[in-house]
C-alpha cells in the first residue's frame, strides 16, 4: 500500500517537467553544487582620482603616496580621502542568479570559494613585477622607502568588503532604485566627508572586520575605535597563486587563482551573509608601490576588469567559483523547491541521495529540513508516492498542505 500526491508549484525557472521526471527516472542529477560566475556583474577601480571608475577595463592595485615624518622616521598615517592602500579593483558577483538568497545565513554549508583574477600589462610591462605567494609585513614596506629602493615581489592579497554611511551592499538591477547600494555610477569616494564609501576587510582573532586601508601607515581606520588604527599585519583572505616559481617574472595575462581561506575568522560568516544577500564582493590589494616622490615610478599590478571582454583589450574577465551545499536541495540546483521533493521521495529508504541531517540515510527528517528551506519556485507535476512507513505519509501530505494548500489534492490507492 502507497499513498499518492498530485502537486503543481508555480512555474519558475527551470527546465521542462518531463525533462525532469525522465532524469528522476535514471537516477541523473540536473545540477552540480558547484556555481560559476564568469564575469562580475559588478567592477569598479576604487581609487580617489579615478573618473569612471566602474565603466573600466582595467583596475590595478597599488600602494602610494607614502610619507615618513622627519623625526620618527615612520610613516605619517594616512586619512580615508588618500589611503596607503591607493588603488585597488574591487568585484562583486550576483550570485541570487543561481544560488537562492534570503535562507538563514548557516544554512550555506560552503565547501570552497575561488576568485580568478588575469593579470594585463602594467605601466611598465609586467615581466618586471616579480611573484610571491607568501604575505609581506608592514615593516618590510617600511624599510623599503626608509631605504630609497623598493622591491617588485610583493603577493596578490584578497579581501572581503565593508561599507561607510549607511551603505549595505550592491545594486545589481540597471537602472538602479536603492540609495542603499553601490551601482556602477557610485563613486566608491563619494562620502560626505570626501571618503570612501567601500574598503577592504580582513579580521581580527574573533572575526570581527578590520578596515585594512591604512594598515601599512595607520591613520583613519572604519572598524577601530575612534576611527584611528596604528600600522598593523592584516592576514588576507587568500594570496593569489600561478603555475610560476616564487621570484619569477610575471608574464601578461597570467591568471591568479585566490582560494578563499574559509578557516580563516569572519570569513565563512561573511561568505554565508553574502549568499543569503544574494550577494559576493571581494578587493584584490598589493603592496606593490607605483609611484613614490623621490624614489620614481615602479611597475604595478594591472587587472582585466568585466569591461575589458572583447574589442581591442580582448582580456580575460574575473570569474567566482562557488561549491555550496544547502540542506534540502537535493537535485543540488541551488534552491530547495518542489524538485528536491521529488528527488527526496525517489531516495526514501533507499539510499542517503537526499541526506540533508548528515546522518548517511534518506527519511523523514530530512523531509522536514525540504520544509524548513522550501522557497516555493519550481514547476513539477508528477505523482510522489511515498513509501511506507503510514506516519511518514501523513506527515507529508499534511506537510504539503501546510507549504502549498491550494495546488494540493489527494486520494488513497
Amino acid at each position: 500500500m502507497g499513498f499518492a500526491v498530485f502537486y503543481s508549484l508555480n512555474v519558475g525557472r527551470r527546465p521542462h517537467w518531463l525533462a525532469v521526471v525522465v532524469c528522476l527516472l535514471f537516477n541523473t542529477q540536473l545540477h552540480a553544487t558547484q556555481f560559476s560566475w564568469l564575469q562580475p556583474d559588478l567592477d569598479w577601480l576604487s581609487y580617489v582620482n579615478a573618473i569612471g571608475a566602474g565603466n573600466r577595463a582595467f583596475g590595478p592595485s597599488w600602494i602610494g603616496g607614502l610619507e615618513l615624518d622627519g623625526q620618527t622616521n615612520e610613516f605619517v598615517p594616512k586619512g580615508k580621502e588618500s589611503p596607503s592602500r591607493l588603488g585597488m579593483p574591487l568585484v562583486a558577483f550576483d550570485t541570487s542568479s543561481d544560488v537562492v538568497a534570503g535562507l538563514p545565513p548557516s544554512q550555506y554549508q560552503i565547501n570552497s570559494v575561488t576568485l580568478t583574477m588575469t593579470m594585463a600589462s602594467a605601466t611598465f610591462p609586467s615581466e618586471f613585477i616579480f611573484y610571491d605567494d607568501t604575505p609581506d609585513t608592514q615593516a618590510e614596506v617600511l624599510a623599503d622607502i626608509q631605504s630609497g629602493s623598493f622591491d617588485s615581489q610583493r603577493p596578490m592579497e584578497l579581501y572581503g568588503v565593508g561599507f561607510r554611511e549607511g551603505y549595505i551592499g550592491f545594486e545589481f538591477a540597471v537602472p538602479a532604485s536603492d540609495s542603499a547600494l553601490l551601482d556602477e555610477s557610485t563613486q566608491i569616494y563619494g562620502a560626505s566627508d570626501g571618503g570612501y564609501l567601500a574598503y577592504p576587510i580582513s579580521s581580527d582573532a574573533t572575526g570581527q572586520p578590520l578596515d585594512v586601508s591604512n594598515s601599512i601607515t595607520g591613520g583613519f581606520s572604519e572598524t577601530a575605535p575612534a576611527n584611528t588604527t596604528a600600522p598593523f599585519d592584516p592576514v588576507p583572505w587568500s594570496i593569489g597563486t600561478t603555475s610560476l616559481s616564487v621570484a619569477a617574472a610575471i608574464p601578461d595575462d597570467t591568471t591568479f587563482t585566490f582560494d578563499v581561506n574559509l578557516a580563516e575568522p569572519g570569513v565563512l560568516d561573511y561568505v554565508q551573509q553574502g549568499l543569503a544577500n544574494g550577494e559576493m564582493g571581494f578587493f584584490v590589494s598589493s603592496l606593490t608601490l607605483a609611484a613614490q616622490p623621490g624614489l620614481g615610478i615602479f611597475p604595478y599590478p594591472q587587472w582585466y576588469l568585466k569591461e575589458s571582454g572583447g574589442g581591442a583589450v580582448n582580456g580575460i574577465p574575473p570569474t567566482l567559483e562557488i561549491d555550496v551545499t544547502i540542506p534540502g536541495d537535493f537535485d543540488e540546483d541551488g534552491d530547495v523547491d518542489s524538485f528536491d521533493l521529488a528527488e527526496w521521495q525517489l531516495r526514501y529508504g533507499v539510499d542517503s541521495g537526499a541526506d540533508a541531517d548528515s546522518d548517511n540515510d534518506s527519511d523523514g527528517e530530512d523531509f522536514l529540513i525540504w520544509q524548513k528551506n522550501y522557497t516555493g519556485s519550481g514547476a513539477l507535476a508528477v505523482t510522489v508516492v511515498v513509501p511506507e512507513p503510514a506516519s511518514m505519509v501523513l506527515l507529508l501530505a499534511f506537510s504539503i498542505i501546510s507549504v502549498r494548500p491550494s495546488f494540493l489534492r489527494e486520494y488513497r490507492q
